[in-house]
């Protein structure tokens, strides 16, 4: 168990089990055990970059595959975007998905639920892979009041599915994303 990174005392609670019994890990257990990633974001820090502002956010814990590594708002020559970073996961798009339906799924309300891939663009550098995405004004607006939000690039055609984060958003990150929105980077 140990060499396959499986904490010891795992053992200790499944060995004084009968043969017709089973202990059920608890949800702390497992936080406590590693059995679990955590997939919560920290606070959006803001950073200055060219003649603009990003506001990013990383995983507080180790970031599962499939899940996005470094998330960052930023605006670009007056278009909003996001942009997902993905460390050590070059290729794990296909230019085609991001062609024919691939999509940004989020639990705002209305209209902005989903958001066709001819906004996505993304590449490999080395071995990360960054997506962008292109939001529109009225999107970025309603990210700078929603307390919970959960961003989703689905691909179809890709085995898993997407990449996702959830985010849950502080006042105080509410006005990070509305400056960041507000000076875009030329």
């Amino acid at each position: 168990m140990v060499e396959m990174g499986v904490d010891a005392r795992l053992f200790t609670l499944a060995s004084p089990q009968a043969v017709e019994d089973m202990h059920h890990v608890t949800m702390a257990e497992a936080q406590d055990y590693d059995l679990v990633t955590d997939d919560r974001y920290g606070e959006l820090d803001l950073e200055p970059y060219k003649e603009g502002i990003v506001a990013w956010t990383r995983p507080e814990g180790l970031a599962a595959p499939g899940n996005v590594d470094q998330l960052t708002f930023l605006c670009r020559r007056g278009q909003p975007e996001i942009l997902f970073f993905l460390k050590d996961q070059a290729g794990a798009y296909e230019t085609k998905s991001v062609a024919d339906g691939g999509h940004l799924h989020t639990n705002l309300a209305g209209d902005f639920s989903k958001v066709d891939a001819s906004f996505v663009a993304a590449r490999d550098v080395g071995p990360d892979a960054y997506l962008t995405i292109s939001v529109t004004r009225g999107f970025a607006q309603a990210l700078t009041s929603t307390p919970e939000v959960d961003l989703t690039i689905w691909f179809p055609s890709i085995v898993g599915g997407g990449f996702s984060a959830t985010l849950n958003f502080s006042d105080t990150d509410h006005s990070k994303l509305e400056y960041t929105f507000s000076h875009c980077i030329e």
